[in-house]
């Protein structure tokens, strides 16, 4: 059966040129083997062989940077990882709408930002406001279908405390502890069993928390160099990290270097653990006969700085290693395939309803900010934001360009397909790019600046 995800609600493009591809690139959509067209804006994203599945597997991790994952940076680290992504559809050029979780998971299940939403963090020590009256997520969409839906999540922004659990029937109580990673997937096996006995389809939502700080990987995990304390400061603790963090000038270059390396080997034990309990989750549902009927959507919330652009952390800046993120779908009978289209969180959850063939609530249908995935090419600006930021930030992309803007003024402007690692601020308040790229910006800018009236951001 062939599943053509319908055009809809295109955004405007900009008309900043775009890059000539390398010679032998891939094409902007492939799927099955077969190349779309040159803009990618008139193509089928999904594609399946036989029965559309049923039911639904979502896994969601926490502070995964996309280029710490063997696809992307040739490692082998991420073994079942890598095998989702390769035999399943994967969004190659994907980003979150946030840095950090509770605006990332917010913009993927409801496909809105928490501008149309109308809800803001205005700072780091404020907890976000409850969603608005009548608000839904993904999960109420699929239960209005019929769906049984339920939720084991490590990370407790995904709780009714902070309007992220709305729609779930079944979800474990994070005051009894948060699960180890190891525990997610022996906690959503009894958690299917449960929605599985109603008879309904079912969907399931497994959030892990780690690698997310602190970076304590059990000793199984330990990797291979010294992890002992810098300065006396133990760097599997997140308040010893952030008072490094804070002190950063005030260390010499052999020590900045020392933690940047110990952090990151206990940052990527981490990402080996969880590739372990991906690997069993996936076993043990194989052997159960679940994933015969079932579309896994795999996406990671945001990613970590480690002081490539001046700080640790997330929820810092915009940057890639921050900002983009994995997504992918896979079944069994979902055609292998990849694209390189600008995607963002936005566009999960209505692709998600585009594949299973659902329609979206009569209130959500038209007031989505995402699309379907091969609704759009390289035209697609993309928007994003820090609101928790020390400093709020936004930022949009069009055309491998990058438009920085903090409230206070500042901007950063780079050109990705020659400065990938987004070293050479370019900005030139002149520069045609920068013009076009800030005229796309100042809606948005002037958006948010409402919403957060009063905030002395």
């Amino acid at each position: 059966m062939l599943l053509l995800l319908t055009l809809a609600g295109i955004t405007p493009g900009c008309s900043i040129p775009e890059p000539e591809p390398e010679p032998g690139g891939e094409a902007e959509v492939e799927t099955g083997g077969e190349t779309g067209g040159e803009s990618g804006d008139d193509v089928l994203a999904l594609e399946f062989d036989g029965e559309v599945p049923t039911n639904v597997l979502m896994i969601s991790v926490d502070t995964l940077r996309r280029d710490y994952v063997g696809r992307y940076d040739g490692s082998d680290r991420t073994p079942t990882l890598d095998r989702l992504l390769d035999e399943g559809f994967t969004l190659d050029d994907h980003r979150s709408c946030s840095s950090w979780t509770w605006p990332s998971v917010l913009c993927a299940l409801s496909g809105r930002t928490i501008a149309t939403l109308g809800v803001i963090s205005p700072g780091p020590s404020d907890p976000p406001p409850p969603l608005p009256a009548g608000a839904s997520l993904l999960p109420d969409w699929l239960k209005a279908q019929g769906y049984a839906t339920g939720l084991v999540t490590a990370n407790d922004f995904l709780t009714d405390a902070y309007g992220l659990a709305l729609g779930y029937d079944l979800k474990n109580d994070i005051a009894d502890g948060r699960p180890p990673t190891l525990d997610i997937g022996p906690m959503g096996l009894e958690t299917l069993d449960a929605l599985k006995a109603t008879g309904a389809p079912w969907f399931l939502h497994l959030h892990y928390l780690d690698p997310h700080d602190p970076y304590s990987p059990p000793s199984g995990y330990k990797p291979d160099i010294d992890t002992a304390p810098v300065g006396g400061i133990e760097l599997t603790n997140h308040h010893g990290v952030e008072a490094i963090a804070e002190g950063w000038e005030e260390y010499t270059d052999e020590e900045k270097a020392l933690v940047i390396e110990t952090l990151k080997a206990l940052y990527r034990a981490e990402i080996r653990l969880l590739d372990d309990a991906l690997e069993a989750l996936l076993d043990a549902l194989e052997a159960r006969g679940d994933l015969d009927d079932t579309l896994v959507v795999i996406w990671s919330d945001h990613g970590e700085q480690f002081w490539e652009h001046g700080n640790w952390y997330h929820r810092q800046g915009l940057n890639d290693e921050e900002a983009a993120a994995v997504a992918s779908f896979w079944a069994k009978s979902l055609r292998a395939g990849a694209t390189r289209a600008p995607s963002t969180h936005l566009d999960l959850a209505p692709t998600l309803m585009a594949a299973l063939g659902l329609a979206l609530p009569a209130d959500v249908e038209g007031a989505l900010d995402g699309d379907i995935v091969g609704a759009f090419g390289q035209e697609r600006p993309r928007f994003a934001h820090a609101m928790k930021a020390e400093v709020s930030l936004q930022s949009v992309d069009c055309r491998r360009r990058r438009l920085l803007a903090w409230w206070h003024g500042e901007r950063r402007f780079y050109r990705l397909d020659e400065d990938p690692l987004e070293l050479n601020n370019l900005y030139d308040p002149e520069d045609p790019e920068v013009i076009e790229l800030e005229a796309l910006l100042a809606p948005e800018l002037e958006r948010y600046r409402e919403l957060a009236a009063g905030y002395d951001g």
